[in-house]
């Protein structure tokens, strides 16, 4: 850009910014693995192109290639230069992208390391729905949600192993919580006297995800002057 100075009455001075965008790059043709594509994770064939922004349309394109079930699909030009080609004095656009998508992945199986008091059966009924079902981000995601909502761990990874056939082992670890609980809270109250209120509970009962819980109060007045006859 060029920037002007220009005197003014008195004192004052104004500045002029002169910016020259250039040309404007329009997309023209999108390919991917050889097939012409009307669009590429919200660009479409004739917008203009902003090259910042690219690399964020590849990561979307391939999540969500990766959530239709393709959880190994990679894109094996994304740092070629040839993926981006300017023609017609910078005017347009050809993306051409190679992208490996495999087969998809089936969760054969459900691996579940680190409980100890807890029954597997529990973390087995919760994720019921994992077997035979595609390997995704998605599936990931709310595998990892389910383990939080039982509420019974401290800690959890998901990660899995490949197997033959593009089927997985779906690999839970977790750390089990401090399953059991006791609080007291004495006090004092004008109308009652002195009190005590207690509980004892234990979450995970039998490692099965159930919780007992036994609670207690007494009191002791310190003087029979002080009871409300209307009560």
């Amino acid at each position: 850009f060029k920037y002007y100075i220009k005197t003014m009455s008195g004192n004052s001075r104004a500045v002029l910014f002169v910016i020259n965008e250039g040309s404007r790059s329009i997309v023209k043709e999108i390919r991917v693995s050889g097939q012409r594509r009307d669009s590429l994770s919200g660009l479409k064939i004739g917008d203009p192109f902003n090259p910042l922004r690219f690399s964020e349309v590849l990561s979307s394109y391939l999540s969500e290639v990766k959530n239709e079930g393709y959880f190994f699909a990679e894109i094996n030009n994304d740092d070629d230069k040839n993926v981006v080609r300017y023609f017609n004095g910078n005017r347009e656009v050809r993306i051409n992208l190679s992208l490996s998508k495999g087969v998809k992945s089936k969760v054969r199986n459900l691996l579940i390391f680190g409980v100890e008091q807890t029954k597997k059966s529990v973390v087995r009924r919760k994720l019921h729905y994992i077997y035979e079902s595609n390997l995704t981000p998605k599936l990931m995601k709310r595998v990892y949600s389910d383990i939080a909502s039982l509420g019974i761990f401290k800690s959890s990874n998901v990660t899995f192993l490949k197997g033959a056939n593009q089927e997985v082992d779906l690999v839970v670890r977790v750390q089990e919580k401090d399953y059991g609980v006791f609080e007291l809270a004495p006090g004092f109250r004008s109308d009652i006297g002195l009190k005590v209120w207690a509980r004892v509970s234990r979450s995970n009962l039998f490692g099965r995800n159930q919780t007992l819980s036994l609670t207690a109060q007494t009191n002791y007045r310190l003087s029979l002057s002080e009871i409300d006859q209307s009560r």
